[in-house]
């Protein structure tokens, strides 16, 4: 399993919101393959996955703050 977290998008910005997810539960992820949206107080902005691999679990649900470096879902590789 690997976690998959909210990397740092912009320079002081410590959360955002999760606004969609554009992957569920059993579907492939592909590198670069943005998994979700999120907003910041800056800007909105699609998070890239590094890694192939099969979405495991969604951890969060569009709505929800997430800090920076949280887990946002887990992949099997």
């Amino acid at each position: 399993m690997v976690d998959i977290p909210l990397a740092q998008p912009g320079e002081r910005i410590d959360e955002c919101e999760l606004l969609k997810w554009f992957v569920q539960e059993g579907d492939q992820l592909e590198e670069y393959q943005p998994p979700c949206e999120v907003q910041s107080h800056k800007a909105t902005i699609e998070i890239k996955s590094r890694y192939n691999g099969k979405v495991a679990n969604v951890l969060h649900i569009p709505g929800d703050i997430i800090k920076v470096i949280e887990c946002l879902l887990r992949m099997e590789e």
